[in-house]
């Protein structure tokens, strides 16, 4: 892989995120370097989010773990389990936004990252085909090229914007032969945040998408993170106390799941 950009704690830059920003909107495998006090930690993006101001490498399927040198040094683990979600941005800024075992919102934590450097590495995909669910719709060749290549094995990524930020998002499953139409095609994303809610609302909004190919969008938003706590000193003392007895007490609002419906959005599907 390729260092397309590289961004230190000193504001010190190699490379140009203009550089980083085309690799991105061309499809590329990204992963980026951090650069901790005493080893590198390279980190896949499974999404990633952009704008022309910023890039986002969002990992969505992790859990709280021992630290580095509890591994090494096999010491017992003591850690509260839950799971989390990685924003790494391509100004140092990062995010962690965590919920436990029963969907309850834990804190988060969100900033300016205290390693000593993000490096961006890139590397170009290559371009086997690409389908627009705008352009392409009434295609039936393309529609049929893009399923049978699908069903070979070959690797598949979209694109689409959502409250004018672009995702480009892996899928994990896909569906075939709806109604027993051998032309149909949906997919299920991984889960991503909606970056954009930072900005408007203060908060994090966790999402995954059911995308079909002409380009209607069914989103299913399930979390909320956000920025500030607003519950009292009193109930997080409560919280804390129980948590440390090992009771299993969470007094945490329950998020609502909801559904949003995006009928035919501009969709990218890239195979690679």
């Amino acid at each position: 892989m390729n260092l397309t950009y590289s961004f230190d704690k000193e504001n010190i830059l190699s490379g140009k995120f203009e550089n980083l920003l085309n690799t991105v909107k061309s499809f590329s495998d990204i992963k980026i370097g951090l650069g901790a006090k005493s080893y590198e930690e390279i980190i896949p993006s499974v999404s990633i989010a952009y704008t022309d101001d910023y890039v986002v490498g969002i990992q969505p399927y992790n859990t709280s773990s021992q630290s580095l040198s509890g591994f090494q040094n096999n010491q017992p683990p003591n850690y509260t389990n839950y799971n989390c979600i990685f924003l790494y941005y391509s100004n140092m800024k990062y995010g962690v936004l965590r919920s436990g075992q029963n969907s309850e919102v834990h804190n988060l934590t969100f900033g300016k990252s205290d390693y000593k450097y993000y490096n961006w590495y890139e590397r170009n995909l290559d371009n086997k085909f690409r389908y627009n669910s705008i352009k392409d719709r009434n295609d039936t060749k393309k529609i049929e090229k893009l399923i049978n290549g699908i069903r070979k094995g070959y690797n598949l990524k979209i694109r689409f914007t959502l409250n004018g930020v672009n995702y480009i998002l892996t899928p994990t499953i896909k569906y075939f032969n709806f109604d027993n139409n051998p032309n149909s095609l949906s997919i299920k994303t991984s889960p991503f945040i909606d970056i954009s809610e930072i900005k408007k609302n203060k908060r994090f909004v966790l999402k995954e998408c059911l995308i079909n190919i002409n380009g209607d969008i069914s989103i299913l938003q399930s979390k909320e993170y956000f920025l500030t706590d607003k519950r009292n000193f009193f109930l997080r003392l409560f919280n804390f106390i129980f948590r440390k007895l090992t009771i299993n007490l969470y007094l945490s609002k329950k998020n609502i799941v909801t559904n949003q419906n995006l009928q035919k959005q501009d969709i990218e599907w890239y195979l690679y």
